[in-house]
């Protein structure tokens, strides 16, 4: 038997030891600790000064410490590359102007354009870190959704292709067929626009691509080929079918003028551009609230349509009829420079307190934009055009008279003949000119005519008797004022002692 005796000097010893192993514990953890809160890697994102962990201001790591974003040239498309590296899907929306407070430190990055395909913010376009001309009170900040599927949204399964396949619906947290019964190329239509492409080019009965699996959501599908979403059409009623998989429905969709998130359209106007707004979102088309819509956001709409944005009007309270399906959007409040609706400030995409009795709808100008651009670039163009082809006509008339080009020699009887010569604008010409006379060896003055002329090198006087055919009549067989001469030679009547020299 063993026997451990105990005295005063040893339980201090023993507990002074383990204060200190307590110690060197607590230290290590710490250390730690502070560690793993340093691991940050550069390019990491965080949200900070929002309500919930899915909103706030977006920060970046980059060399040690943390910075804001400036909103500069900041879009959805820059938002959801945030949201996706943070595991969230997508963004609902963003906000500028410092929303969600401004930040402190560096302003990290600014002009980011992103793509929307990155898998981090740094992997975007910017010009640099730290590089920018932004204050804090221009911090962005992004609200990501906390749900990736949205009931109703629809999808095509089971093809090697994106725009074919078997219609999948997406309700109560999973994705279920749609039963063939009824099935007509309207419905097709519908869920070929609910996913963006402009139309149908047909349909497939009887599991075409496959059966599925899970719950039949919707049977006896029975759309006008209007409507904007397939749970808008009518139908026998959520998880109501009479229907196996072997009777999956498949669609094929055209594929020309595809739509993007965030893309509007005007309907139910009497002309293309006007009419009630909608915009697509999550592969679903839905309307716009009227609430706090004004014409600056009119314009913004008429802007990214490509009509002139020059007195649009904002038109509340379902003017051109109500719509149907979603309101994706309210609230919205644009400063009127934006290129879409999407990038305008707007509560978070399908939270609104409306109903489509409040439908908002635009009437823009009906001068296409692309139109007034290019009248505005051709216009001067052939203006130039014209002053340049009339300049060098002018320019090509004034040289032509300023040589020195001809003389006109006149014959007066048997007198020394005259000489006219152009010099510049001006001419000399004689008083009178003599003309032979027709049928008739005499020589008859009329005055103020002007004298035969011949071109001769510039500066010199012709010569005279001309020889051969040179003289200033019409050559060998013309009608001569003395008729045709035998040999093709004229000959004019010669005064006496021939030709004087001349002057």
């Amino acid at each position: 038997t063993h026997v451990i005796r105990s005295s005063p000097a040893f339980w201090r010893n023993t507990l002074s030891e383990t204060k200190g192993d307590i110690a060197m514990y607590y230290w290590v953890v710490s250390l730690f600790g502070v560690l793993a809160v340093s691991a940050q890697n550069t390019g990491d994102v965080r949200l900070r000064g929002g309500e919930t962990t899915n909103q706030g201001r977006v920060e970046i790591y980059y060399s040690g410490e943390w910075g804001t974003v400036c909103d500069d040239s900041w879009d959805l498309y820059n938002s959801n590359v945030v949201c996706r590296q943070l595991g969230y899907s997508s963004a609902f929306l963003y906000h500028t102007r410092a929303y969600y407070g401004q930040g402190v430190g560096r302003i990290w990055m600014d002009e980011v354009d992103c793509s929307g395909t990155e898998s981090g913010l740094r992997y975007c376009s910017f010009p640099g870190w730290g590089v920018g001309d932004c204050s804090h009170s221009k911090d962005v900040g992004v609200y990501c959704t906390t749900s990736s599927t949205i009931s109703g949204t629809v999808r095509l399964a089971g093809s090697t292709t994106s725009n074919e396949g078997r219609v999948e619906v997406y309700y109560s947290g999973q994705w279920g067929t749609v039963c063939d019964d009824g099935w007509d190329v309207d419905n097709a239509r519908v869920v070929c626009r609910q996913l963006g492409y402009p139309g149908a080019t047909t349909f497939r009965a009887n599991a075409y691509y496959g059966q599925g699996t899970g719950n039949i959501w919707m049977d006896d599908v029975n759309c006008d080929g209007s409507e904007t979403a397939l749970s808008s059409c009518p139908f026998s009623g959520w998880d109501v079918s009479d229907c196996s998989h072997s009777e999956d429905v498949g669609v094929v969709c055209s594929t020309s003028g595809t739509v993007s998130d965030g893309d509007v359209r005007l309907v139910g106007g009497s002309s293309s551009y006007e009419g009630r707004v909608e915009v697509y979102h999550s592969g679903v088309w839905g309307t716009v609230c009227d609430d706090e819509f004004d014409n600056n956001e009119a314009e913004v709409v008429c802007r990214q349509l490509g009509y002139s944005t020059s007195q649009p009007k904002a038109r509340g309270g379902a003017y051109y009829g109500q719509g149907s399906g979603t309101i994706w959007l309210d609230n919205v409040n644009c400063y009127g420079s934006e290129s879409r609706l999407s990038h305008c400030n707007h509560n978070v995409w399908g939270s609104n307190d409306c109903g489509h009795g409040e439908d908002v709808g635009v009437e823009c100008n009906d001068i296409n934009l692309a139109v007034i651009i290019a009248i505005s670039v051709t216009v001067p163009i052939v203006f130039i055009i014209i002053v340049v082809v009339t300049a060098v006509c002018v320019y090509l008339r004034y040289r032509r008279r300023g040589n020195m080009t001809a003389t006109t020699v006149a014959y007066s009887g048997f007198q020394q003949p005259e000489l006219q010569v152009s010099v510049g604008n001006k001419q000399t010409q004689p008083s009178s000119a003599a003309y032979p006379s027709p049928n008739s060896n005499t020589v008859t003055s009329h005055p103020g005519d002007c004298p035969p002329s011949y071109p001769m090198a510039t500066g010199q006087a012709p010569a005279y008797p001309p020889q051969g055919n040179a003289h200033p009549f019409p050559h060998s067989g013309d009608a001569y004022p003395f008729g045709p001469q035998p040999g093709g030679v004229y000959s004019p009547p010669q005064p006496t002692g021939g030709y004087p020299p001349p002057s």
